[in-house]
């Protein structure tokens, strides 16, 4: 992953929004001379959630590995390694998830400028990689697209076949 995009950013704005929702109920109480806790606590509090899903997010693409060795794959996540082994994979097809229709509809009309209306309005895409056992394991494309190069060569390299995209 892009540390820039994908790990330092929402690091950065995690922390300070944890801690400016965190500090905002004690200053507000000081401003206006008051002991303890301002009443907007109540208000501000219940959307730590948000920062706190950001410092998630950031980890979760911190901890995101993908290995490409002589035996096969390892791919790593926040919670597990999984390693895939050449012989275990019957084929690979393109990968494409369409952004939400919500998305799709507003898209439009937000400005040009806005950076986060351009990562929600896009689709993803990525490579789906078929197991012999029927299941698939998707690695999207967004953050690391030169080690997804990197597994299709591979997987061309082995003669394991491109499949036709599901719909």
């Amino acid at each position: 992953m892009h540390r820039g995009s994908a790990v330092i950013g929402p690091d950065i704005i995690g922390v300070g929004l944890l801690a400016l929702f965190v500090a905002l109920p004690v200053w507000i109480g000081r401003a206006e001379g008051a002991e303890g806790l301002h009443g907007s606590a109540l208000l501000i509090w219940p959307l730590l959630p948000a920062p706190l899903a950001l410092l998630f997010v950031a980890a979760s693409n911190a901890c995101f590995g993908l290995w490409v060795g002589p035996a096969g794959l390892s791919i790593s996540s926040l919670r597990r390694t999984e390693r895939i082994g050449w012989d275990e994979i019957i084929g690979w097809r393109p990968w494409r998830r369409d952004r939400l229709r919500v998305f799709r509809a507003v898209a439009p009309f937000l400005p040009p400028g806005a950076a986060g209306a351009v990562l929600l309005a896009r689709a993803s895409t990525g490579v789906e990689i078929v197991l012999r056992t029927g299941r698939s394991r998707r690695l999207p494309r967004e953050g690391f697209e030169n080690g997804l190069a990197r597994v299709q060569r591979a997987l061309t390299e082995r003669g394991l076949p491109r499949l036709e995209p599901t719909h």
